[in-house]
């Protein structure tokens, strides 16, 4: 095996340690410098590849295989996976109306229809009360809706944990905020409160007691929620 295939195979094994596909062009690309293809019609596992490399050539050294680092020495994140513990899953809805952003966890794979409109409804209630929600005239009624699911990747070398998803959460609601100039974060229920460090959001936030999923399968918590709104939003 030439050194060229030797080192391509480690790259690989990298980038599958990683978590990351390695993709090559089936046919030669027009312009393109001729390309050394090896024969692997199917991802091969990173230790197969490693075993395969170092027995290609003896004049490799390989060191010595060093201890196991105890488990109770790594962190949090590391010993989840170390114990076969899946990382927790969720998804947030962000649906930005003018200056607010509204938050909701997602009780489902896909924000309905009727909780957008539900929101819409609460939203343009709310502008009533403070005009400056609506914001400028090129964003009043412009509704951007975006969805943020954990996790992000599937690295289990990487840091998983709850306080690591809601870091990245807050990132995302950040980047949001500043992006629509938005100055109020309204928190649809408290399992959304969970996924988010509001200490970390540069902006006001209220936090209703339901979420609009539960809104809609019981109509009367609407009142409720309102309540909430116009006391939190009218008391500033």
């Amino acid at each position: 095996m030439t050194v060229e295939a030797k080192n391509e195979l480690r790259r690989m094994a990298y980038l599958n340690a990683m978590g990351i596909d390695a993709y090559v062009s089936r046919v030669q690309l027009p312009g393109a410098a001729d390309t050394a293809r090896l024969l692997l019609v199917e991802k091969i596992p990173a230790p197969q590849i490693e075993a395969e490399i170092a027995v290609s050539s003896l004049a490799d050294t390989v060191p010595p295989a060093s201890k196991p680092i105890p488990t109770e020495q790594l962190s949090p994140a590391v010993q989840a996976s170390a114990v076969g513990d899946p990382a927790q899953k969720f998804s947030l809805a962000i649906i930005i109306i003018g200056r607010v952003l509204w938050l909701e966890e997602l009780s489902q794979a896909l924000l309905s229809r009727e909780q957008v409109q539900l929101v819409q409804a609460m939203s343009s209630a709310l502008q009533r009360i403070d005009p400056s929600d609506a914001g400028s005239a090129k964003v009043a009624g412009a509704v951007d809706i975006s969805q943020f699911d954990w996790p992000i990747h599937t690295n289990a070398q990487l840091d998983l944990s709850e306080a690591a998803a809601r870091a990245s959460v807050s990132g995302f609601i950040q980047r949001k905020v500043e992006q629509h100039q938005c100055h109020r974060v309204i928190v649809l229920g408290p399992n959304s409160l969970r996924r988010l460090s509001v200490d970390t959001v540069a902006v006001e936030h209220t936090l209703t007691s339901v979420s609009t999923a539960q809104m809609l399968h019981d109509p009367a918590l609407k009142k409720q929620v309102w309540s909430e709104l116009q006391a939190s939003i009218g008391g500033q």
